[in-house]
């Protein structure tokens, strides 16, 4: 039935010999396998069966002695024969073995069916395994197929029942992985391979955490973590650690692992389970924090039930009712709830925050000395979903300092509107006897006295003289009138200028003293010394006789001030007279102090400067006259050399070569575009070093007058294209941008020479500031300010700090290195702006933001004199 079968390629080992017939012929007829062999038929275009063996007639679920000699269209459907013809086909054009799987129903059992081979199960359906093995003559070509047939139903459901158990733990929420002994990924659930950004099982299969996307020190923890539980050979539950993400979000798990083991019992892998808690443990972290806030917090925080209950109070509250925490608990807030504010809080403070969610008001509760505290107080209602009160929270502060504070501050408004009062009253009078009525009146109407009055005292006798009382006592004695009224260390002590002060006489330490105040039923006593211009002692005496009360510091504080108005009121009659007399006579010697002062400062500033001034300002207008007075012909002449130029270009359009390449080398274009320009900044040098000369001659000379009428931007731009070398990119400095945001302005009336000066001050020492600035920066600003006109120079430097701003504008005042710099530039600026100009040089700066100087001079200057 079968060919001979080919020759082993392989030589057998010496002194062995195979024979081929006796092997296969073994395994066909001893196999468990079902074999079968099948003829090909056309060079495979069909096949034949021709013998089954004892192991497929076994297996095959229909009688397999039928189809010796059919084909396979004579056994099976033409569906199922051509599937059976292109496996068959398969093996044939490879010329090398093929097999194919195929699922066979168990309610079928014939051929016509497909059903080939199904006796492996009595139940359900079977899976098969068809391997496919060429035969070949001895001319080497195909003429038989062998073909065997495995039962492999076990194996499949074992990886249906695998891939069902996989389905059931990727449909977990939860993170599911385990490892072999060395922490390699055995297998995972998709909440693993999410987290990991792996697509597949088998991107994460045998790797280990440090080719997850964790952090080198998390993926250290992991395998330590493992192997410490597998050593161990004990679980660990509920381990909360940081993971992170594949998308970069920090997570934190609960982790759960589990030791595997084999067979035999020995640890083969750990099973790991990980819930991400990261959302719970967040909410956890705010509810510790704002615990953490509340227990931190100076007012007390308490959470009572429905009824009244206390359910929590924070440290604040435990300390100020002397609760131990263990208590908070234990107790009805309304044993904390002073008792006249208990029936507020019942029928008004919770039916509020009942009815509208919160109340808040002032109240007062009694602390664990049984002190009564004045409190501001929030209670707020919590109500579940269907509406029902489930507990107040409360919180109160305590206000005792801010009570106290009102009250000393109503005390002190109305002592300062007593003393206001007194004050304008004794300005606006300058009779001695008007000015002493009025402060004792005042005096006993806003402190409630029974007795007011003011004394001269003769420091040296210690006489007294009364001069005007208000007394509503009934000791019906003048005081003053006996020279025993004051005696002692009491007096001695007033006529140097010290208050005497009893509060009650019961405790008055002066014997005498005692003894006099207790004969006039005087409770309370204060007694105020002052002293006028004209070294005069009085003394204000006020008395209070109905039974003792303590002088308030506010009270003192009234009296020490009246005391001293009333002084100045004194000084201010006596004075009054002189002053009239005198006042024509200092207003010319003021007057002429100003002039001799203006002269002092004059002949000083020009006896320093004007020569030196005047000789160097000499000295250099003549050589820049020259230059500028050459300047315009120069001019001139480079237009008619420029012009020849081009007339010359026109008329012989091809230059030669030499011309054209000595063109090219000198770029003639740039030369006339750039020649103008560059004699026109010369004039603008030479003209503003000759405005330069004429300020300095005018600074030195302040008999003449040299007020123009200029437009301010052109000193602006001027003085720009003089400091343009400063202003560009060096190896030592960055290029200073400089913006320009011009008002339109008019005309104005000014020294044009002294303030380009200013300008050229302030600019210079901004380009100074900005040597270390990254992107320096100057800002101009011009506008219009009523008949004013405003130039604003701000840089965006290091600023000027705060403790020698004072001294920006001072003569000799500079912080640049010695030789670097006079001290005079700014002063001589505020000296030209506010002197000359009538104007005002101002400045802001913030350290680490820059520096703003303000320009503002009027547009109209008067004539000059």
């Amino acid at each position: 039935m079968l060919a001979d079968c080919p020759t082993n390629p392989t030589a057998p080992s010496p002194g062995l010999e195979i024979d081929p017939a006796a092997f296969y012929n073994a395994l066909w007829h001893h196999s468990a396998h079902g074999m079968y062999a099948v003829e090909v038929l056309d060079k495979g275009a069909d096949f034949r069966f021709l013998a089954f063996n004892p192991g497929m007639m076994q297996l095959s679920a229909i009688p397999v002695e039928g189809l010796q000699g059919k084909s396979l269209d004579d056994v099976f459907p033409s569906a199922i024969a051509d599937t059976y013809r292109q496996h068959y086909g398969q093996c044939v054009r490879s010329q090398h073995m093929t097999s194919f799987e195929e699922k066979v129903a168990s309610s079928s059992g014939d051929a016509a069916s497909g059903d080939f081979a199904c006796g492996g199960s009595s139940s359900g359906d079977t899976w098969w395994n068809w391997s496919v093995y060429p035969i070949k003559d001895a001319a080497g070509e195909i003429i038989q197929l062998m073909v065997s047939a495995t039962d492999i139903t076990a194996q499949r459901q074992a990886e249906e029942a695998l891939q069902l158990q996989q389905q059931v733990i990727d449909a977990m929420p939860s993170v599911i992985s385990w490892k072999d002994c060395q922490s390699r990924f055995l297998g995972a659930n998709r909440a693993l391979l999410e987290i990991t950004n792996c697509e597949t099982l088998a991107d994460l299969i045998g790797k280990n955490d440090y080719d997850m996307p964790w952090k080198k020190e998390e993926a250290d923890w992991f395998v330590e973590c493992d192997q410490r539980i597998m050593r161990a050979n004990k679980p660990k539950l509920n381990i909360i650690e940081p993971q992170l993400q594949a998308d970069g979000r920090h997570a934190w798990l609960r982790t759960s692992k589990i030791p595997l083991h084999d067979a035999a019992g020995k640890v083969s892998g750990i099973l790991c389970i990980a819930e991400d808690i990261t959302s719970q443990k967040e909410a956890r972290d705010e509810q510790e924090r704002l615990l953490a806030i509340l227990e931190a917090t100076p007012d007390v925080v308490g959470i009572a039930d429905a009824e009244g209950n206390n359910c929590y109070l924070n440290r604040a509250g435990q300390l100020i009712f002397g609760i131990p925490a263990e208590q908070v608990n234990q107790f009805h807030i309304s044993e904390v709830t002073h008792p006249e504010m208990a029936e507020m809080t019942m029928t008004e403070a919770m039916p509020t925050a009942i009815a509208k969610g919160s109340w808040h008001g002032e109240s007062l509760i009694r602390d664990c000395h049984g002190r009564d505290v004045p409190v501001s107080q929030v209670i707020i209602c919590h109500k579940s979903a269907a509406g029902e009160v489930e507990y107040f929270s409360s919180i109160i502060r305590d206000i005792s300092d801010r009570k106290a504070a009102e009250a000393v501050l109503r005390e002190t408004a109305e002592c300062q509107a007593v003393l206001n009062q007194i004050t304008t009253r004794v300005r606006d009078s300058l009779d001695l006897d008007t000015v002493i009525a009025t402060t004792l009146s005042t005096l006993q109407e806003s402190l409630q006295l029974d007795y007011v009055g003011f004394a001269w005292l003769d420091p040296k006798s210690l006489n007294w003289q009364l001069v005007q009382a208000l007394d509503d006592t009934e000791h019906s004695r003048v005081f003053g009138d006996q020279r025993n009224d004051r005696l002692g260390l009491d007096t001695q002590a007033l006529a140097q200028q010290t208050i005497s002060q009893v509060d009650d006489v019961n405790t008055c330490k002066h014997a005498e003293h005692k003894a006099f105040l207790m004969e006039l039923q005087v409770c309370s006593e204060i007694v105020v010394p002052l002293r006028t211009e004209a070294c005069r002692t009085g003394v204000i005496v006020c008395q209070r006789v109905n039974e003792p009360q303590a002088w308030s510091c506010s009270e003192v504080t009234l009296l020490k001030a009246v005391a001293d108005q009333l002084a100045i009121g004194m000084t201010q009659a006596d004075l009054y007279t002189q002053t009239h007399a005198k006042s024509q006579a200092l207003s010319q010697s003021l007057a002429q102090l100003k002039r001799t002062q203006a002269q002092i400062i004059q002949s000083e500033k020009m006896s320093s400067l004007g020569q030196m001034v005047a000789g160097i300002a000499h000295e250099i207008n003549n050589p820049v006259n020259f230059i500028h007075g050459n300047l315009r012909p120069a001019q001139d002449y480079t237009q008619d050399l420029l012009g020849l130029i081009n007339l010359y270009q026109k008329t012989y359009a091809e230059p030669t070569a030499e011309i054209a390449e000595e063109l090219e080398a000198m770029e003639l274009e740039f030369v006339q575009e750039d020649l103008p320009k560059l004699l026109s900044s010369m004039a603008i040098g030479t003209q503003r070093i000759r405005e330069i000369v004429l300020s300095l001659r005018n600074f030195s000379r302040v008999d003449e007058s040299a007020i123009k009428t200029v437009n301010l931007h052109d000193g602006i731009n001027s003085t720009l294209v003089i400091l343009s070398h400063r202003l560009k990119s060096t190896e030592s400095h960055q290029r200073v941008a400089v913006t320009k945001h011009y008002a339109e302005l008019p005309d104005v009336d000014c020294y044009p020479g002294q303030l380009n000066q200013v300008l050229m001050n302030i600019l210079s020492n901004a380009i100074d500031a900005l040597d270390h600035t990254i992107e320096p920066s100057i800002t101009i600003t011009t506008a219009l300010n009523g008949s004013n006109a405003v130039i604003r120079l701000a840089d965006n430097g290091p600023g000027i700090p705060l403790e020698i701003q004072p001294k920006i504008l001072d003569p000799f005042f500079t912080t640049k290195p010695v030789g670097k710099g006079t001290g005079m530039g700014m002063s001589i600026s505020y000296k030209i702006i506010t002197e000359k100009h009538g104007g005002s040089l101002s400045f802001s700066s913030e350290v680490g933001q820059g520096t703003e100087f303000v320009i503002e001079i009027p547009i109209r200057q008067p004539e000059a004199t």
